[in-house]
């Protein structure tokens, strides 16, 4: 069997009742199944509108390891899979997620 570097098969299918706890859930998978472990917290993950795309948050992500995004383009190009594959669309919204049937 090949190891899969990026294998999201892992990653709790939980869900939280705020986009900002759902985005605490994403950021506990990545660190315990990808080793992406900083300090960022949902609620920072959000822009001040409430709103956050696959890019930003895998540029928030990588900028709290250490890392410049432009430099880390495997990584990056994981993290957006990683939250494309949660929240099914690029971006998504405080109002969004609260008004989704996301289950």
């Amino acid at each position: 069997m090949s190891y899969n570097r990026w294998d999201m098969s892992k990653f709790s299918n939980e869900r939280a009742e705020t986009l900002d706890a759902d985005l605490d859930i994403l950021l506990d998978n990545l660190c315990r199944h990808w080793d992406f472990c900083n300090r960022l917290s949902g609620n920072e993950a959000l822009s001040n509108d409430g709103r956050v795309d696959a890019s930003e948050f895998a540029d928030s992500v990588l900028r709290g390891e250490g890392f410049t995004p432009a430099d880390e383009p495997e990584y990056r190009a994981a993290i957006q899979r990683a939250f494309l594959e949660r929240y099914g669309r690029a971006e998504i919204s405080v109002e969004s997620y609260s008004n989704s049937t996301i289950t």
